[in-house]
């Protein structure tokens, strides 16, 4: 299973509609800033918030989404590939 991450930043208005966004959907994905975890950053090419990375092994991380449209989109498609498994 992933393990996904926002990279956010705190002055970032579209952060923190898609952190109320994710609080109301009732997803639990942890928020790192840059002061946090420079390393993260740098070592992705973060160069815009929001970013939506996933953790596909222990310390190995990829992009998935970039914006907030984006990753909206990816939660709506995650969430109807869950309930089709659930059936």
């Amino acid at each position: 299973m992933i393990n996904y991450l926002i990279l956010s930043s705190r002055r970032c208005l579209p952060c923190r509609q898609l952190q109320q966004y994710l609080i109301h959907q009732e997803i639990d994905w942890e928020f790192i800033y840059p002061e946090t975890n420079p390393h993260l950053y740098s070592s992705l090419g973060v160069m815009s918030t929001p970013t939506l990375v996933g953790e596909i092994r222990p310390s190995e991380y990829k992009v998935l989404e970039v914006g907030l449209p984006q990753i909206i989109d990816y939660t709506r498609r995650m969430g109807k590939l869950l309930k089709e498994e659930e059936e």
